[in-house]
């Protein structure tokens, strides 16, 4: 069985959409195009720059010799994921993630064409002080995020999405 089939096989097993996770090597046009041809809609295409998993893997390993150093900035970020998204885009559901730190970095990746963004880095860092610096993070991006989306001219969300024509207000 091929991997669209067993794509396909799972997707028949499940109750809810199955969401495909990449994990910090980006995804390709012929990956967007594989993905939709087997059903899938949403991916979250998180690219390098984000959490190395290559570089965890190396760190958890007592192999000296484990390739993981070597493969940590391996791939595509997550903006030349969403390039290579291009024409599959409007059939998919797609997250950013990988390298996201702030408000500004979710505006600019849905101005790319995701529909939201995924961090992971900023929120662990604030949850080994307090609850309480994970909500000052949350309100920090979310201040940022509205402020990018005034100085691009969006005054709903969804004109964010796939819309390289936006431009920085002068007026």
């Amino acid at each position: 069985e091929d991997l669209c089939g067993k794509i396909r096989k799972i997707r028949a097993e499940l109750p809810v959409p199955l969401m495909i996770k990449e994990t910090g090597c980006g995804l390709s046009s012929r990956d967007f195009a594989l993905l939709r041809d087997c059903g899938i809609r949403y991916i979250d295409v998180s690219g390098r720059g984000g959490t190395s998993w290559s570089r965890v893997e190396y760190m958890c390993s007592e192999d000296a010799d484990s390739p993981g150093l070597m493969f940590q900035d391996w791939g595509l970020t997550a903006a030349e994921s969403l390039a290579q998204a291009g024409e599959y885009r409007k059939d998919l559901f797609l997250i950013a993630g990988g390298g996201i730190r702030s408000g500004t970095d979710i505006a600019k990746a849905m101005v790319l064409g995701a529909e939201m963004g995924a961090a992971a880095l900023p929120f662990l860092e604030a949850a080994m002080k307090s609850a309480e610096e994970v909500v000052k993070i949350i309100e920090r991006m979310h201040i940022q995020f509205r402020i990018a989306m005034f100085l691009l001219g969006a005054k709903k969300v969804s004109e964010l999405v796939g819309n390289s024509d936006l431009r920085i207000k002068n007026d």
